[in-house]
């Protein structure tokens, strides 16, 4: 049994904690957008022995759910529309120009823990040698390998654009 003073002193810790909790929602919050850059990205998709994945399809998967995801974030990946790579593993993914796609609000409880909403993601897969492979379809977009090589136009939904045609090359790992 608590005598009173160690239930003030229970009572003015648990204030205090609630008071910085507060305080660290307030210094850190933030609320964020964005989307997946546009532009046409030709991927080399390798497994873990540096070998191009040859005339396989390729799969986006939507990482929350497992469900394939036909549609976005790739233009060009329906289900009358595979993505397969070709003879040199190279696979062609559409990311027309469309605004902001998502966002939310994120903070750091007491600076450390973060909590709200995170952004999509995705992944690619497909089969290799050893077996199905992924990677995150973030990777298409990262440098150093990510190279722009000329543009071309597009149409989309009666819109015209000009897109960036970037190569970069991927590493699948086996799942």
């Amino acid at each position: 049994m608590l005598d009173s003073r160690h239930k003030r002193a229970w009572l003015a810790a648990g204030v205090c904690l609630a008071l910085l909790a507060g305080l660290s929602y307030l210094s850190t919050s933030a609320f964020w957008d964005g989307s997946y850059p546009a532009g046409i990205y030709e991927v080399r998709l390798i497994d873990s022995d540096g070998k191009p994945i040859q005339n396989q399809p390729v799969r986006l998967i939507n990482s929350y759910d497992d469900s394939i995801s036909y549609g976005y974030p790739v233009h060009n990946f329906s289900m009358d529309t595979p993505l397969i790579t070709d003879e040199h593993g190279i696979v062609t993914l559409i990311r027309p120009e469309s605004g902001l796609e998502f966002g939310g609000e994120r903070w750091k409880l007491f600076w450390i823990f973060e909590f709200g909403s995170k952004g999509p993601n995705f992944l690619i897969e497909v089969n290799t040698d050893h077996g199905p492979a992924t990677a995150n379809f973030r990777d298409i977009f990262e440098t150093p390998s990510l190279a722009e090589v000329q543009s071309r136009t597009l149409k989309f939904d009666d819109e015209q654009q000009t897109l960036p045609v970037l190569n970069n090359t991927v590493l699948c790992r086996s799942k």
